[in-house]
Formats: C-alpha cells, structure tokens, sequence
C-alpha cells in the first residue's frame, strides 16, 4: 500500500492550490455554520421558558378572584385539597402614560417574602420592589420613552379607576413580560385602600389536581383558574410546531450547501487531475488508492471547516440577535417619525412659548 504516498499528494495539492482549498473549506464552514444556528434555538427556547416558569412562577395553580378579598382568603386557600403553600397578589389593568406615549399593561403589586410568585430578571436574579415607584422592563420603558427617576402616569382600567403618578423607581432587563411591578403596600396606599388580594397563588400536590377542581368549582368567590402546567404545556407545543418547522428548513439549507461544496470540488478536482489520476492507475497504484487521493482531501477538508463551522454558527446567532434588536428599534423609531409628519407646527410653537 503507499497512502503514505497519496497523502503527501493530498498535502501537495492543498499547498499548491490554496484558493480552491479556501473556498472549500469556507463553503463547508458555512453548513456546519447554518445547522449549529438553527439547533442553538433548541437552547434559546429552554432558557426562555426557565426565564418564563422555573424562576419567576413557581406556583402550580393561580386562582383568579371574582372581586378583591381581604388577606385572610389566603388563609381560607389554604384549607383547599391538596394546598401546600399560597401567596396572595393584586394585579390591576392600567394604561401607562408619558408625554403623548401610552401602552396598555398590568401594574403587578409583590407582597414581601412571597416565594411562588417572584419578579426576576433575565440574568437570573430576584428584583424587589422599592417602598415607593414603580420598576419597569426595559422593551415598556423603551417604548414609553420614560427614563428612571421621571414621573409615569398610571390610569387604572378597573375598579376603583384611580389615576397614579408614580416615578419609576428602575428599569430590568426582562425578555417576556410587559408588566409594571409594585411594592403590594405602596400600590394599596396609594388606591387609599385596605390590604387586599385578587389572585391566589398556590403550590399544589399534583395528585390532588382532581379534587382541587372539584372544590373550586363549587366556591362563587373564585372567578376562574390557571393551571401553569397546561400554559407550559401549550407554550411547549406551540414554539416546537414553530420551531421543527424552521429547523428543518435550516437543517434542509445547510445540508445542500455541504452537497454542493463537496460534489463541485470533487468534480472540478476530478476535471482537473483526470491524467494525473490516471497515471497512478498505470503506475501500479490501486482504484483505493487512487480514490483516496480524491476523497482523502475533500474529507480533510471537511474534517478542518467543521471546528471552524461551529465558530461561525455562534456569531451567525449573535448577528441574528443583534439584527433583530436593530430592526426591533427601528420599527419603532419610524413609528414615532410618522407622527412628526402630523405635528400641527402652529400648535407646536404656542406650546413652547
């Protein structure tokens, strides 16, 4: 055998044409590139729903109140089949205001030590409230246009319809979620109200679900549940519809761009080193070995674009998130400049003087 031979001619054949060797090689990459891509979602996706489930709503059930109830109908939960733990909370529709800026949201008031039900940032860490203001993510904060430490006026849409000017008191990074979030007692003095709840969030023992259903169903003071393992459940199997489907396609992509790479430079390499490869033949060399000259340089080749796909499939994420960001801002930066076309400019200067 002399593949000791042939593969000193795969080297040589490298060396002396390195700008079809590169494209090659560049071409593979790429592949390797797009499939590390489309699979790194299956990753993204994961961490999202822990950023969505596992940290923030740990609760099993919410139960949702016909009308406020005083603190003690969280002890009463308690009593329910199957309760382990409850916490209390108070959410309220309201329509965020900031100059000509307004966004419908929910003002989300947090009782101290609450642990089913907690506010967390994307970087993992658990927020508190302060005593006074209101904390902000940053896409609402963004698209308000309100900074921390600016007044931000809160209309309620429910009862009691109070309105609030509340300075914001911090901004958190937070993908999901478009909530304002509140100390309980600081949103509760500021209805002038006593300290009460409209959600109840529960921990409960999963072979009890049946007979905590059956219970809830027979108290009028509970207007609806929210069982966190069906949202989970349709959360999974909306984003995996979306997902293998896009997949696939990215799967589908980077394996013709391999096909294409490695069949046209085999051919051309072929087309090119036909005498050359025929000589062998006549030389005495094998149709192995003469074959691994073809193929030992194409995989070669491949062997070194795939450590250098997976390079290039973490920027090609990060470029996607970043042009994403980038198309995200400036959507909403030309929404704002179609205003300017409808700005009265009479009216605009007699509100300056």
């Amino acid at each position: 055998m002399c593949f000791g031979q042939t593969t000193m001619m795969i080297f040589r054949s490298i060396i002396l044409w390195p700008g079809r060797a590169f494209i090659t090689l560049f071409g593979v990459s790429a592949s390797v590139g797009v499939l590390v891509m489309s699979y790194f979602m299956f990753d993204a996706v994961e961490r999202l729903a822990d950023s969505v489930f596992q940290q923030p709503n740990r609760q099993h059930v919410t139960l949702l109140l016909a009308q406020g109830q005083s603190e003690r109908a969280v002890q009463d939960a308690l009593a329910l089949p199957g309760v382990l733990a409850a916490e209390g909370a108070y959410a309220i529709p309201v329509r965020a205001l900031k100059g000509h800026r307004n966004r419908l949201t929910a003002l989300q008031s947090h009782f101290p030590g609450a642990e089913l039900a907690r506010l967390v940032d994307d970087a993992g860490r658990i927020v508190t409230p302060p005593v006074e203001g209101v904390i902000l993510p940053e896409m609402l904060a963004r698209a308000l246009g309100v900074d921390v430490g600016q007044i931000l006026r809160l209309e309620m849409l429910a009862a009691p319809r109070t309105v609030l000017n509340l300075p914001v008191a911090g901004i958190i990074a937070q993908g999901m979620g478009q909530e304002a979030h509140i100390f309980a007692k600081a949103l509760l003095a500021a209805m002038d109200s006593v300290p009460q709840v409209n959600m109840i969030h529960l921990a409960v023992q999963s072979d009890r679900m049946g007979d905590l259903n059956a219970a809830i169903k027979e108290t009028p003071a509970i207007a609806g549940l929210m069982d966190w393992a069906d949202v989970r459940n349709q959360f999974d199997v909306t984003l995996r519809e979306n997902l293998l489907t896009m997949v696939s396609i990215y799967t589908l992509i980077g394996v013709l761009i391999a096909i294409g790479v490695v069949y046209n430079a085999a051919r051309i390499q072929l087309s090119e080193r036909s005498y050359e490869l025929a000589s062998l033949r006549i030389l005495g060399f094998s149709r192995g070995e003469v074959g691994y000259v073809l193929v030992g340089e194409m995989m070669l080749l491949t062997a070194l674009a795939i450590p250098l796909g997976w390079v290039m499939g973490y920027w090609l994420a990060l470029g996607l998130v970043a042009l994403a960001v980038f198309l995200a801002s400036l959507a909403s930066v030309l929404m704002v400049r179609r205003r300017l076309d409808r700005v009265d400019l009479a009216t605009a200067l007699k509100a300056r003087d």
